[in-house]
């Protein structure tokens, strides 16, 4: 079955995912703008903006990189100066701190806790739900209980 008609089958089957409220206005107004292009206009336009995604994408994560490395170097200045914070003509006050980062060593110690202490915080993430609930789909299987199924008409983009 070739890869672009693998989930032609669900077409149909399970309700639309509802659009979100937070943005509906906009989706709404976005849509509005675009509904009189042809389909090759409508293309030409979500070029742009998956390029333009993409390329966002990229400069965050260099832009997330670049404060990780400066945040370094101001803590070492900091630390050198015998400093916990320091404040600049530029009105803001720079002050080292620490952020927690746990790690998990023992999944099924700390599920075990988190059972016991915080049972309504279990929660699986939703790309690894995805996949669980595709897999079920695909092998004709009854999918997780609790899991309701909506469906997103998507266009995707690949090279011909």
């Amino acid at each position: 079955m070739a890869k672009d008609k693998k989930w032609v089958h669900l077409r149909g089957r399970f309700p639309r995912l509802p659009i979100n409220p937070e943005y509906a206005d906009v989706l709404v107004a976005m849509r509005d703008t675009h509904r009189d292009k042809t389909f090759a206009e409508l293309a030409e336009v979500y070029d742009h903006v998956h390029d333009l995604h993409d390329r966002l994408e990229s400069a965050l994560s260099e832009i997330n990189a670049e404060k990780v490395a400066l945040e370094h170097l101001m803590d070492g200045h900091l630390e050198r100066e015998h400093s916990e914070s320091i404040v600049l003509a530029n009105g803001f006050r720079y002050s080292r701190s620490v952020d927690v980062a746990p790690v998990v060593e023992d999944k099924m110690l700390l599920l075990a806790w988190a059972r016991e202490h915080m049972p309504d915080n279990l929660m699986l993430h939703s790309k690894t739900l995805e996949g669980v609930v595709k897999q079920a789909l695909q092998q004709n299987e009854d999918f997780p209980d609790g899991v309701t199924i909506n469906t997103r008409q998507v266009v995707k983009r690949r090279k011909a």
